[in-house]
C-alpha cells in the first residue's frame, strides 16, 4: 500500500477532530462554535501547506490505515488523561517506546522485511534521520508532548498537529533546500490563525476565579486581669483565731545535784 504525503499529512491532521469529538463524549461537554472555527481553519490551512488539489488518486487501503493511526493517537492522548499514570514523563516515553518497538519488530518479521535487510544499503542521510527520529523526535519531542497532554487542555493539545507540518515545511526549506511557494506562506499563516482562535477561546471560556477576600485581622480578646482568690470568712476566722491561743509552755528539765 501506498499514500501521498500531501493526503497522509491532510488526514493526520484529523488528529484534532478526534480528539474534540472523543473529550467531548466522555465528559460531556459541548462543543463550541470557536473551538469549531479553529478546528476548521487548522484543516483547510494544512490542505493549503501542502497543496492539495484533490486530482491525485488516493489508495483507499492506505488512506484506512492513516485515518486508524490518527485516530488510535488522538483516543490515547485523551484516555492518557484519565488514567493513572506514571509521574516521570521518561518513564511513559520509554514504555511507549519499548511496546511500540516490539510490535514493529513483530511486524517486520510477519511480512519477511529481515530477509530483505540489506546494512550495506544505509545511506549516512538514512542512518543520520534515523538518529534524529531516536533522539529530538521521540524522546524529546514525545516527552514534550506526554507532559503538555497532563497539563494543558486537551483542545490546545490538538493543535499540534497543526503546528507540526508548518515546522516540518520550513525545516524542509532551510534544511533539505526544498522549493519555497505561496502556499506555505498562506497555510502556514492559515494554521497560525487557527491555533489563535483556539488557545484565545480556551481562555475566554475558562470561568474567571473568585477574588480573594481580604478578612480584617481579629482583634486580640481582651484579658481579664486575674482576680486575688476570695478567702472564705469561715477560713479566715479559724487562722485568726488559732493565731490568738496561748501557747503551753514547756516544762523545765531539773537536774539533781550528784
Amino acid at each position: 500500500m501506498d499514500a501521498a504525503s500531501n493526503a497522509a499529512a491532510l488526514l493526520v491532521a484529523t488528529v484534532p477532530i478526534w480528539m474534540v469529538i472523543i473529550n467531548a463524549v466522555l465528559t460531556k461537554t459541548r462543543i463550541t462554535r470557536t473551538m469549531l472555527l479553529g478546528i476548521g481553519l487548522g484543516t483547510a490551512g494544512v490542505a493549503v501547506l501542502i497543496g492539495w488539489h484533490g486530482g491525485d488518486a488516493i489508495d483507499v487501503g492506505s488512506a484506512a490505515l492513516v485515518l486508524v493511526a490518527s485516530l488510535s493517537w488522538a483516543s490515547g492522548s485523551v484516555f492518557a488523561r484519565r488514567v493513572p499514570l506514571p509521574r516521570h514523563p521518561m518513564v511513559v516515553v520509554s514504555l511507549e517506546m519499548m511496546a511500540g518497538g516490539l510490535l514493529m519488530l513483530v511486524g517486520a518479521a510477519a511480512t519477511g522485511e529481515f530477509g530483505r535487510f540489506d546494512v550495506g544499503a544505509i545511506s549516512t542521510a538514512s542512518l543520520l534521520g534515523w538518529l534524529w527520529l531516536i533522539g529530538p523526535g521521540a524522546m524529546v519531542g514525545f516527552t514534550a508532548y506526554i507532559y503538555a497532554n497532563s497539563r494543558l487542555p486537551n483542545d490546545v493539545v490538538a493543535t499540534y498537529a497543526y503546528v507540526n507540518p508548518v515546522i516540518a515545511v520550513f525545516l524542509g526549506v532551510l534544511i533539505g533546500r526544498e522549493s519555497f511557494s505561496m502556499n506555505i506562506v498562506a497555510g502556514g499563516a492559515i494554521i497560525v490563525g487557527s491555533v489563535a482562535i483556539i488557545v484565545t477561546g480556551h481562555r475566554r471560556s475558562r470561568p474567571p476565579r473568585p477574588a480573594a477576600v481580604a478578612s480584617a485581622p481579629a482583634e486580640p480578646a481582651a484579658v481579664a486581669p486575674a482576680q486575688p482568690a476570695a478567702v472564705a470568712p469561715a477560713a479566715v476566722s479559724d487562722v485568726t483565731a488559732s493565731s490568738q491561743l496561748p501557747v503551753p509552755r514547756q516544762p523545765r528539765s531539773t537536774q539533781l545535784p550528784r
